[in-house]
């Protein structure tokens, strides 16, 4: 796998930012929420950082998702824990299952 390209130190504040809120919320930073965090103006703004990382091959995006930003290789094995606790739950038919991917999904961003 190729090595990510070296970042600035204002790139760095940024992927720092957005590390930091998934670890307090559990999902990743909308683009205005990224914003108020880095002290810039808009979520415009914080979109041309987070192209800058995302060309380097720090972070990826998904498209036409409100929380689409995933730093690569952070947090991916508690992200495979928390799917696979909501799998087991719904295949052993848990009563609070459905309500246990809802708040997951929820949480990351997707309508359920």
């Amino acid at each position: 796998m190729e090595q990510p390209k070296p970042i600035t130190d204002r790139q760095q504040q940024v992927l720092n930012a957005i590390v930091d809120f998934h670890n307090q919320h559990g999902y990743p930073p909308t683009y205005t929420e990224l914003a108020a965090r880095i002290g810039v103006a808009s979520g415009n703004a914080a979109a041309e950082h987070l192209k800058a990382l995302q060309k380097k091959g720090y972070i990826t995006i998904a498209t036409g998702t409100a929380r689409g930003i995933k730093v690569i290789g952070v947090n991916d094995t508690l992200a495979l824990d928390e799917a696979a606790e909501v799998i087991r739950a719904l295949l052993d038919g848990e009563d609070n299952a459905a309500a246990l991917a809802r708040e997951w999904l929820k949480a990351r961003g997707s309508a359920a």
